[in-house]
This record gives C-alpha cells, structure tokens and sequence, in this order.
C-alpha cells in the first residue's frame, strides 16, 4: 500500500465542505499532476487527492510512486485474475440482488439513516440505492419507481466497474463465468 500518512480530520472536513466544482478548482490549482490523471467527474478520487495534497505538501502521485508498504506485501503472492459475467447474467445476479435487499428491510434501514439527519454531501447518503429508497420514503416516487431507478443505477455502476476493469487490466488473464 502507498505510505500515505493519516489525513488530519479538520483537513478532511474542509475538503469535504467544498462544491465539486470547488474541489476539482483547488485540485487544478494544487495539483495539476493529480487534476490531470483523474476525471472530472470522479468527486472521491479528487477530495481524496486534495486531502492528501493540503495534509502532508506531497502529490498523491508521488505517494503512489514511493514503495509499497505494510497489508500483506511480502506475506502472500498475489496473481491477477478478471472475472468476466455475461451482461445478462449480471443483469439477472443484480435484479435478484435488490429484490432480496428489499424483501430483507432495505426501506426501514435507510428510514433509520434518514431520521439521523446526515448531510446529504456524505458518501453514505450517495450510495447505490439509497437516493432512490429515500425518495420514496419523501413519497416523491413509487415503489416500482424507485426500484428501477436502483435497478438502473446499479447497473451503471457495474457497466463502470467493467469499463475500469477492461481499460485497467488487459494484460491479465480473465475468466467467463457461466449460469449457475
């Protein structure tokens, strides 16, 4: 892992309070090195790259470059390996996946997140499936509403993850798994 030290809280709640805009502005201004290799729209990756410049003077770039260290290095050999699913069967895994979260009390979890009265600005508050679900309990939508748009945004989310895994990893050996 990259020997990046601990981001002071105050740093982080700084970073955090700011627009997207924001963050992307001082991001370009900070650290064009960062600004350049991430994209725009990539809200996390840019707070996480502020932080990390604002905390300790340093490029996240040059933490990455610098050796690893800690976790397992050393303790375990690692081998790449991508495992492809077939959009259909992604599609099937994701939709049952959902139904089961919302059969399990999805609803009544985010109703308990709701009542805490989070800014809406924190990850947790953004997650898949919780904007939709806290838009039905607003009543803002239906259940079949807000399930395809979970559905939907699950989705987008799994066509990303693949999207980094073709671009990130092409050298690695893949397999394609099969209907169980």
């Amino acid at each position: 892992m990259a020997p990046v030290p601990e981001i002071p809280a105050d740093v982080r709640a700084a970073v955090r309070a700011l627009s997207t805009e924001q963050v992307r502005d001082a991001l370009s201004a900070e650290d064009a090195l960062m600004a350049a290799r991430l994209h725009a729209n990539d809200t996390q990756r840019n707070a996480r790259a502020l932080e990390v410049m604002r905390a300790t003077g340093q490029s996240l770039a040059q933490w990455q470059a610098a050796p690893p260290q800690g976790g397992l290095l050393g303790q375990v050999e690692l081998r790449p390996l991508v495992i492809d699913i077939p959009r259909d069967l992604l599609v099937q895994r994701i939709d049952r996946r959902i139904e089961a979260m919302w059969q399990s009390g999805a609803l009544e979890e985010v109703r308990r997140l709701a009542a805490r009265n989070l800014s809406q600005t924190l990850p947790v508050m953004r997650a898949i499936g919780v904007p939709p679900l806290l838009a039905l309990l607003r009543g803002e939508v239906q259940v079949a509403e807000m399930i395809e748009r979970w559905r939907l945004d699950t989705r987008q989310y799994a066509k990303r993850q693949a999207t980094w895994a073709r671009n990130q990893t092409g050298g690695w050996p893949r397999i394609v798994t099969r209907p169980i």
